[in-house]
């Protein structure tokens, strides 16, 4: 819940818990020793005090070694390790010992557990059982016992309730100190297991702190050692909670021992004593807390300060990151812009050039080198009359008028002839613009050319067949008149060759009449085919006699440049058609 603990202090309650644990292990190891060898000093090391018994020394040794071997606890292990399982069994064998000896005292059996080790006959305190611990030690390590058994788990419950186990045995533990302390427990003559060796206590007492202090995060023992205002007055109090009544306790002893004072004075003074320690322990804690808050005020000022700081810096640096990033996108958009608005220049058939005052080019296209017959890098820096010097004394003036009055010109039809091909023009429109700057000063011009050759050929083109659509027109009208006037001369010759009799020198005149004017009606049959005005009378025909008749026409239409040369297959077979439109067809071929 958001404790803390200082790495010294950590460290210290770790030293604090092996210490006391080493000590009572030497302390049990010494007491066995003392049984084992006979030597009754080492078994209750004041002379005349009550002996710590075997089984006494072993559960102590086994409490110290289980507090040994106890890990401290870590947020990052992950399920029970063999240390903890050692912890576990050392503690029930320690519970066990406990539960046991207060099992023969309670239901006055002999379980044999006291003699397992050394037979111990008397122990100097004239008790029946010379090597049974007394009733409250075995209590002391029940509740111990529980305590190192449940140390090893990690949860918060578990390390409240061995708190409470270790802190009620050393409640105990210290009562029966002070009872040796004050002289209220006899050394020898109880007879009924109610006798605790001094040593014994302390042990207890040492083993209470040390599992009170393996898990300082929850319990009473996290407000103690917390750096919090809780913790400090604990910590401040406690120590004359413990000291005081003690120190007055023994000096109250003392003056009825040596008969100084009488035990109501003796009261008195212990009563006033107190209230004056106590009232100046806490005047001095609640002056160390009123300048405490006095330091947290400022520290809390400073740091709000100091946050409202750092939040206006946050702030300033945040808009500078923004201001920063819309630059960057603005540049970047730019940047992507300039960069498509390029790849339109580089792929447009529109020559695109920026020239300067002086008429030098600076930036232009690939469509540019179509006009200019120059390399696109070629041309940065070099005038219009280095680049086309057949153009510039027709273009120059046009380009200086429009830097000096800022009139545009817009689509001005330009034209040269192509090199390398006699007759042969190129035309193109002109555009000329004055570029400016935004407070109006002229930077240069930018020019604009739009080939349009091809259009003008197209143009021509459309003329001519325009013109063949007259032609046609006017054919097929004179053909059918003429039509008409062959067919009057081809009956005519037809009546006179009637009228001849066949020895006539005659008939031979006017058979070549007649042939003529067939001739003369194939002509006109091709005129109209030629004028598309023939009506469509299918007939099974050969093809190469259609090409044959027709090369003559053929001949006088595309021109003397063009020779015509008939090249007939005799696999091509008879085909059913339209001789006019067959004929049509080749005309339009040709």
């Amino acid at each position: 819940g958001g404790f803390t603990l200082a790495p010294r202090a950590r460290a210290g309650l770790v030293r604090f818990r092996g210490a006391a644990a080493l000590i009572v292990l030497v302390m049990s190891v010494v007491v066995v020793v003392g049984w084992v060898a006979g030597i009754r000093t080492m078994q209750s090391f004041v002379p005349g005090w009550v002996t710590m018994k075997v089984n006494t020394a072993i559960a102590l040794g086994s409490s110290a070694i289980a507090v040994l071997v106890l890990a401290p606890p870590s947020a990052d292990r992950v399920g029970p390790t063999r240390r903890d399982a050692l912890v576990t069994v050392l503690g029930l064998l320690v519970c066990a010992i406990g539960l046991a000896t207060l099992a023969e005292y309670a239901l006055g059996i002999e379980l044999g557990i006291d003699q397992l080790v050394v037979a111990a006959n008397s122990d100097g305190a004239a008790t029946a059982t010379p090597g049974r611990m007394a009733a409250v030690t075995a209590l002391e390590f029940a509740l111990l016992g529980a305590a190192v058994s449940l140390a090893s788990q990690r949860s918060p419950t578990i390390a409240r309730a061995v708190q409470l186990l270790a802190s009620l045995a050393a409640a105990i533990a210290l009562a029966a100190l002070l009872g040796h302390i004050y002289g209220v427990i006899p050394v020898v003559g109880l007879g009924h297991g109610l006798q605790i060796a001094a040593h014994t206590a302390f042990a207890i007492i040492l083993l209470s702190a040390s599992l009170l202090s393996s898990d300082i995060r929850v319990g009473w023992v996290q407000t103690l050692v917390s750096r919090r205002a809780g913790g400090m007055l604990a910590r401040r109090m406690l120590p004359f909670a413990v000291a005081v009544p003690l120190g007055l306790g023994a000096l109250r002893l003392m003056g009825e021992w040596f008969r100084i004072a009488e035990p109501a004075a003796s009261s008195a003074a212990v009563a006033v004593t107190t209230m004056f320690t106590f009232g100046f322990v806490i005047w001095r804690t609640a002056k160390e807390l009123d300048a405490a808050e006095l330091r947290w005020r400022a520290a809390e000022t400073e740091r709000v300060e100091l946050a409202l700081r750092e939040t206006d810096a946050n702030a300033r640096a945040e808009a500078e990151r923004a201001a920063r990033g819309t630059a960057e996108r603005i540049a970047k958009q730019k940047e992507e812009a300039l960069a498509v608005l390029d790849l339109v220049l580089e792929s447009s058939p529109v020559g695109f050039a920026l020239l300067d005052p002086d008429l030098r080019f600076g930036r232009v296209n690939a469509a540019i080198t179509t006009f200019t017959g120059v390399p696109a890098d070629a041309h940065a820096g070099r005038t219009i009359r280095e680049i086309v010097p057949h153009l510039a004394d027709e273009i120059e003036p046009s380009f200086r008028r429009v830097l000096a009055t800022g009139v545009p010109v817009i689509h001005a039809e330009r034209s040269a002839p192509i090199p390398g091909m006699a007759g042969r023009r190129r035309f193109w429109l002109s555009s000329a613009y004055p570029l400016r700057t935004s407070s109006g000063a002229v930077l240069g011009l930018g020019v604009i050319l739009l080939d349009t050759t091809e259009r003008r050929q197209l143009e021509s083109q459309l003329q001519q067949a325009q013109k063949m659509e007259a032609v046609g027109q006017l054919a097929g009208g004179v053909a059918h008149d003429f039509n008409n006037l062959l067919t009057a001369i081809k009956s005519f010759s037809e009546l006179l060759a009637l009228d001849l009799p066949m020895e006539s020198p005659l008939r031979s005149d006017v058979g070549e009449i007649s042939a003529a004017a067939d001739r003369a009606a194939a002509l006109t049959r091709q005129l109209l085919a030629f004028s598309r005005r023939q009506l469509m009378q299918p007939v099974v025909l050969d093809p190469n006699d259609v090409v044959s008749a027709i090369l003559a026409l053929l001949s006088r239409l595309i021109g003397p440049e063009v020779t015509c040369l008939p090249i007939l297959s005799g696999e091509v077979g008879r085909v059913l058609a339209d001789r006019g439109q067959l004929e049509q067809v080749l005309v339009n071929l040709a």
